[in-house]
């Protein structure tokens, strides 16, 4: 089940912590790496929703979070509880830097719905990575229907997020500031989903949202390319 610590509200303190460690993550972004995003006028900004991108690497997360600061109160990630807390010292970090769920991994989302639902809200959007851990190759990896099943049950729109860059960044540097790109697309709506649910399995619909995610990931990735 969700961690209890994960769902309780952000308080002052836990604010304060926040914004002295991300306020100089910019910076430190602009300085060692060439760090761009686009699209970010896509972010709803008066209802709850989901982000949902690819995963290649450990800066996938802070470049999120650093792009997406000025246009959100918080965000919060989903995370598996058996990586994220192999210690108290990691679970503490990443649940009050990075507001994390910690999920157990095969659970039933459903059984966490009304956790999820407590958290989200105007400008406090929920990461998630559909593929489910990282690409061993940068290659965008099979997405699970976990995603799929949030946001049809939650009925919130899903903001597809490319990211570009990361993989080789924390590879073999070509340059001195190797480039970073994130491209934010517009969200994919739940409505009709929805009303293809008295004709379908609610398990083909998630797996028609994830499908048409991927594509449009796919397709923010050949723009980012460009």
């Amino acid at each position: 089940m969700l961690e209890d610590a994960g769902r309780r509200p952000v308080g002052l303190g836990g604010k304060m912590l926040q914004t002295l460690f991300w306020s100089p993550g910019s910076a430190l972004f602009n300085t060692f790496f060439s760090f761009r995003a686009r699209g970010l006028e896509n972010l709803p900004q008066d209802r709850p929703y989901l982000l949902a991108a690819n995963y290649t690497s450990h800066l996938d997360t802070p470049a999120i979070f650093l792009a997406a600061r000025p246009h959100v109160e918080r965000v919060s990630l989903a995370a598996a509880r058996d990586y994220f807390s192999r210690s108290v010292l990691s679970g503490w970090f990443f649940r009050t830097f990075a507001n994390a769920l910690l999920l157990d991994h095969g659970e039933d989302l459903r059984e966490s719905l009304i956790e999820i639902r407590s958290l989200l809200g105007a400008r406090r959007p929920l990461l998630v990575f559909p593929e489910g851990t990282r690409s061993p190759s940068g290659q965008l990896q099979p997405f699970k229907t976990g995603v799929g099943l949030l946001a049809l049950e939650l009925d919130v729109p899903i903001v597809p997020v490319c990211i570009c860059g990361t993989y080789e960044a924390l590879g073999r540097r070509r340059s001195s500031r190797p480039p970073i790109r994130l491209a934010f697309g517009a969200p994919l709506e739940m409505a009709p989903y929805r009303a293809q649910c008295d004709r379908l399995h609610r398990y083909e619909v998630y797996r028609l949202i994830v499908e048409e995610l991927k594509r449009e990931i796919d397709a923010l990735a050949q723009q980012n390319g460009d």
